[in-house]
């Protein structure tokens, strides 16, 4: 594991070391020293992962059956790339044959997979994926969508946890209050979904101040909300 040290893409595998180093010092005991966060009822994981994994080692073109939510089941066949985990869910990382972009399929909402003989499509050998992923928060990346500098105002509780654990790796603060009392922190990222879900998680503890676009967004879910608790 000590060669894929350091290397963003591989920090799964920091965790996996400790898990294993935890275990061998504990034995039977490791439950009672420390616990590790596993949704037992996430699908397919157990299923797809190790075939997925092999097939981007092998550079073999698969067929995916994938189930959006609130969708019809649709069938794909996909060079695939990269597997990567967000918010305890796993993502492969692939290009269509049929569109010439790079999309990303949670693991479990696949519900089949076949190996295709057509010709895998490989990536640019410069091709980095760190950097792919670099100007957004989760792993939906919007076509066309600008890099835009977010302005949040933070309570003291939201600063607490955001600075010691950062909302992207854009995130600088100003290290003095505001003349409301509250925090300025900046992003540099998309507009996307996974944004929109942490900066909501945080409540009223996290104003979005800039862009308009992502603020108006704030504002008509948190409306949304009041009125579904004031009915």
């Amino acid at each position: 594991m000590k060669r894929f040290e350091g290397i963003p893409q591989f920090d799964w595998l920091d965790d996996l070391e400790k898990k294993l180093y935890t275990t061998s010092k504990l034995g039977n005991a490791t439950q009672k020293a420390v616990s590790f966060q596993h949704n037992q009822y996430l699908t397919g994981i157990d299923k797809w992962y190790k075939p997925i994994f092999e097939a981007i080692v092998a550079k073999k073109v698969i067929e995916i059956s994938y189930h959006p939510f609130g969708k019809d089941v649709r069938t794909v066949i996909v060079s695939p790339y990269h597997l990567k985990q967000y918010n305890n869910r796993w993502f492969l990382v692939a290009k269509r044959k049929d569109f010439n972009k790079i999309s990303n399929y949670a693991i479990d909402r696949i519900e089949g997979i076949k190996e295709k003989s057509q010709t895998f499509e490989p990536l640019d050998d410069d091709f980095d994926f760190e950097e792919f992923f670099s100007d957004v928060v989760g792993v939906s990346i919007v076509e066309g969508a600008p890099v835009e500098n977010v302005i949040l105002r933070v309570t003291d509780k939201a600063w607490n946890y955001i600075t010691t654990k950062p909302l992207h790796e854009s995130q600088s603060v100003l290290n003095s209050k505001q003349a409301d009392g509250k925090w300025e922190v900046r992003l540099k990222v998309q507009d996307n979904y996974e944004l929109r879900s942490l900066l909501r998680s945080f409540g009223d503890s996290v104003e979005v101040i800039a862009p308009a676009t992502l603020r108006q967004e704030m504002k008509e879910m948190a409306q949304r909300v009041f009125q579904m608790y004031n009915d």
